[in-house]
């Protein structure tokens, strides 16, 4: 009788483990299936990098500028730009902020390089050691928006830098060869924190709302 009841004993013990395992296997099952139609950890870890981007994007101070020029008539651009050919660009890097387009552009691809092996004794003082030091390049495109034949455009440049002396390198080199690497425009620059903002437009007859959109900059 008792080698019985050590026997029932040791059966129900037995099936309580068995039906653990059991349901630990299904657990894991579910678990498999659930993961499965997860987004991929990658993708997850991609949508926060670009939100991280994305808040290394323009700063509220370029925001509000392009703001202000659109309600007094001067329009982003994204189409016009590309009819004059007049700057290189690639639609794979435009992303918006608040509803605005601007351009990511890697400081390989500036026109600073332009002027690289030129003979130019001004252009010779462009120090590229200094403005390869720059994070990132955000440029904001805009036209008046107006039908006469001859349409005034611009150009937003946010040059972001890691400190304010780097920036403020930069600022003082581009001002020493001025108004190099800009060609056929008056430039204006804007030393903002570790931010170096740069005003231009494509022809020299436009210059002069450059200097109207660089003094709604400084307010």
């Amino acid at each position: 009788m008792v080698v019985f009841r050590r026997t029932a004993v040791r059966s129900k013990i037995m099936r309580r483990i068995l039906n653990i395992v059991v349901v630990t296997i299904l657990i894991n099952s579910c678990v498999n299936i659930e993961s499965k139609n997860k987004p991929d950890e990658a993708i997850i870890n991609g949508n926060i990098k670009k939100e991280i981007i994305d808040n290394n994007g323009p700063i509220n101070l370029v925001l509000d500028l392009a703001d202000t020029l659109d309600k007094l008539g001067w329009i982003n651009d994204t189409g016009y730009i590309g009819k004059k050919h007049a700057y290189s660009l690639n639609n794979n890097d435009l992303i918006y902020f608040d509803d605005k387009p601007f351009y990511r552009r890697e400081i390989a691809e500036h026109e600073i390089y332009m002027w690289e092996s030129t003979s130019n004794t001004i252009a010779k003082q462009l120090d590229f050691e200094v403005l390869e030091k720059v994070e990132n390049i955000w440029l904001y495109y805009y036209h008046q928006d107006t039908i006469d034949t001859y349409i005034p455009d611009g150009l937003i440049e946010q040059w972001t830098f890691s400190n304010r002396i780097d920036a403020k390198n930069a600022y003082d080199n581009l001002n020493l060869v001025y108004p190099i690497p800009y060609f056929n425009t008056q430039p204006f620059y804007y030393l903002y924190k570790n931010y170096l903002i740069i005003l231009s437009t494509r022809a020299m007859m436009y210059s002069y709302y450059q200097k109207v959109h660089y003094d709604l900059l400084k307010k």
